[in-house]
């Protein structure tokens, strides 16, 4: 199956898990990261805002941020690049041209990856040993590329693990993936 089948599969995989089960398995994922290593060596969060059907992030943001940890959401800065933006409250975000609500560009919240740094990687599947399929617009492969000293994590539920994936040489393969 190619990269394009197995997106359209697994976006149907997802919708096709109830919503009360969705949020009880999102809760579930936000423990096991608040909970891991990973999570309480960090200063900083880097974590995408949940959209549709993805694993719910909100209730993870809002532990984070009385946490008091530093968090920031993706900001879309163009068709290739992102950045991430130091958010204090999930209020005041701004919808941008996919429907994906994003923390207006500050250039002075704009935080800058370290090793105190972990990042909540979306996707729509995973493999056990880290890789992970996005939605084909290697957004996090090329950051994560570029900022390799920060710790990642992909979080998903567990229908959409799968054994194997399509990988390019591009593809980065996360340090862990959480699911339930």
């Amino acid at each position: 199956m190619n990269k394009k089948e197995l997106r359209r599969r697994m976006i149907g995989i997802r919708k096709d898990i109830p919503e009360i089960i969705r949020e009880k398995k999102s809760l579930a994922i936000a423990h096991a990261i608040l909970g891991s290593k990973e999570y309480m060596d960090c200063g900083k969060v880097f974590c995408y805002l949940s959209y549709k059907t993805e694993v719910s992030t909100v209730e993870f943001i809002k532990a984070v941020l009385k946490d008091g940890k530093r968090i920031a959401l993706p900001y879309m800065e163009d068709n290739e690049n992102m950045c991430f933006i130091e958010i204090h409250t999930l209020e005041g975000l701004v919808r941008n041209s996919t429907g994906i609500y994003e923390p207006a560009f500050d250039k002075s919240s704009v935080c800058t990856p370290d090793d105190d740094t972990l990042v909540v990687v979306p996707g729509l599947a995973f493999t056990t040993d880290g890789f992970r399929l996005g939605w084909g617009g290697g957004y996090y492969d090329r950051y994560l590329s570029r900022h390799k000293t920060m710790k990642n994590i992909g979080i998903c539920f567990s229908e959409q693990l799968v054994e194997s994936l399509p990988t390019e040489k591009s593809d980065i393969r996360l340090d862990r993936v959480i699911y339930y």
